[in-house]
């Protein structure tokens, strides 16, 4: 992954057993969040393979983001630029929830807790 010429990460090699919980604990701009979002598939590595309970993570994105239960904590990132719609539209993609009953849904949420527009 490079957003500059440096690149952010380079050569990570990480096997994380079933049930096992993992966390990161470098110096600030070592890269952790950056392998973090792509192993969450959040962010897609510039090369390289992302394999997660064995489903190729980098073609079927879906099908590896039902294997994965992470927390982020403390950034401001995507949760907080993205509105409350946005929000849940990506959760509801994540739980797998139908693609057409997504909007319906989502908008019976927002109305139930007053944020509806």
């Amino acid at each position: 992954m490079r957003w500059s010429p440096a690149p952010a990460v380079d050569v990570v090699s990480l096997s994380i057993r079933a049930g096992q919980i993992v966390g990161l604990v470098r110096p600030n701009g070592a890269g952790k969040t950056t392998i973090v979002r792509m192993c969450s598939t959040l962010l897609v590595p510039t090369s390289g393979a992302l394999e997660i309970c064995g489903v190729d993570a980098l073609r079927r994105t879906r099908a590896a983001r039902a294997h994965i239960g992470l927390v982020l904590g403390g950034e401001s990132g995507f949760y907080q630029r993205a509105s409350a719609r946005d929000n849940l539209l990506f959760f509801a993609d994540v739980l797998r929830v139908p693609t057409a009953e997504r909007p319906a849904r989502v908008d019976r949420a927002l109305r139930q807790t007053g944020l509806l527009d």
